[in-house]
């Protein structure tokens, strides 16, 4: 289970909702799986002997990790905005 760094009880919330709202979707498990699978087919490739079909599995792969990259930033950015969202609501409730 991935853990976005939310470790009080107090969080629970954020928790839960990160949790429903933000979730891995299953294009970007379908991309982490592609690339598990071409990096086990490039390590059957020797490097040496067959240079040019070893880079096309590499840049294959960099183009779907900068993929995946842009999607787990997509979270990390919509993460950060819930968590500030949260802590602003909580210190308005207080005040009120």
């Amino acid at each position: 289970m991935y853990n976005p760094g939310f470790h009080h009880i107090q969080n629970y919330p954020m928790v839960c909702l990160y949790l429903n709202l933000y979730q891995i979707t299953d294009e970007e498990l379908n991309l982490r799986s592609e690339v598990k699978d071409l990096k086990a087919a490039q390590d059957t490739i020797s490097m040496t002997d067959e240079f040019a079909k070893y880079a096309k599995f590499q840049r294959r792969i960099d183009k779907l990790l900068v993929t995946i990259k842009e999607h787990s930033s997509f979270r990390a950015k919509h993460t950060a905005m819930l968590t500030f969202g949260v802590k602003i609501g909580i210190h308005v409730m207080h005040v009120v």
